[in-house]
């Protein structure tokens, strides 16, 4: 009997060591920091998603699951022009309870930037159904989640969400292109390849990406695939900003050139 209980305490101490399942980590997907004079980029593999639709749920009325999507980081120095980009991936995985488990292909990934960071260690992770974060989102919303604007959540610690983390909207891009009866949603990129990436215009700052399925109507329950884990890729790379006087200066060269061609002629 004493063993039983010997047993289960164990079991109970190490589930209280375990992160929650639905709260935001940006753990093994922190891309880094970065300024123009090192440069740099960065690839992070063999991640997964739940279901291929949750960065597409976040882009109507009701809000996503953050649960759904998944959390990337990076900081820049300077300001930066900065190139994201997902793919899918087929690779053991392992998840939040330590458990391996194969993801498969057929991910079509969707991904918003925000500018701003969830909470992390040492602090309290935040998560959708904190008190706080309770108050921040609609009531009836499926979550905190926001593809194409500006949301908020909190941690536990905060349930009167004083302290909450605030993601500002930055842009989007999702694989192919997607209409669900609601109208088409800008920022496809045409190509339905299982693979999207595209490049910001940024300023100094903390940035956080989050990732997910674009396929809205695999979130049908009748969906044999609803719960399935999908693999996703990631990569980060920066590149220096071409100012405006540049710019122009390279215009000037162009039209020098092709007058010189128009004189030849």
């Amino acid at each position: 009997m004493h063993k039983i209980i010997g047993y289960v305490l164990l079991f109970v101490v190490g589930m209280a060591s375990l992160p929650a399942v639905a709260h935001i980590s940006y753990s093994d997907r922190d891309f880094g920091i970065y300024d123009l004079a090192t440069g740099g980029s960065s690839t992070i593999l063999h991640q997964f998603v739940t279901g291929n639709y949750g960065w597409i749920d976040g882009t109507d009325a009701d809000q996503g699951d953050s649960h759904r999507v998944l959390p990337f980081r990076f900081t820049l120095t300077s300001a930066a022009n900065v190139t994201l980009s997902f793919w899918e991936d087929s690779a053991m995985t392992t998840n939040y309870m330590g458990i391996e488990e194969q993801s498969i292909f057929g991910l079509t990934p969707g991904f918003s930037l925000y500018k701003g960071l969830a909470h992390f260690p040492p602090d309290t992770l935040d998560h959708d159904g904190a008190a706080g974060s309770l108050l921040l989102r609609p009531e009836g919303s499926e979550g905190s989640f926001v593809a194409l604007g500006d949301w908020s959540i909190t941690s536990d610690d905060d349930p009167f969400a004083l302290n909450a983390s605030h993601f500002a909207y930055v842009g989007h891009a999702y694989d192919g292109e997607a209409d669900y009866g609601l109208g088409l949603i800008s920022g496809g990129d045409g190509i339905l390849d299982n693979f999207v990436s595209a490049t910001f215009s940024l300023a100094a700052g903390d940035y956080s990406v989050f990732a997910g399925g674009s396929n809205y109507w695999d979130q049908l329950e009748s969906n044999p695939d609803f719960g399935a884990r999908y693999g996703l890729n990631a990569s980060f790379s920066i590149a220096q900003q071409v100012s405006e006087p540049h710019t122009f200066a390279l215009l000037l060269a162009g039209l020098g050139v092709l007058g010189v061609i128009k004189r030849r002629e």
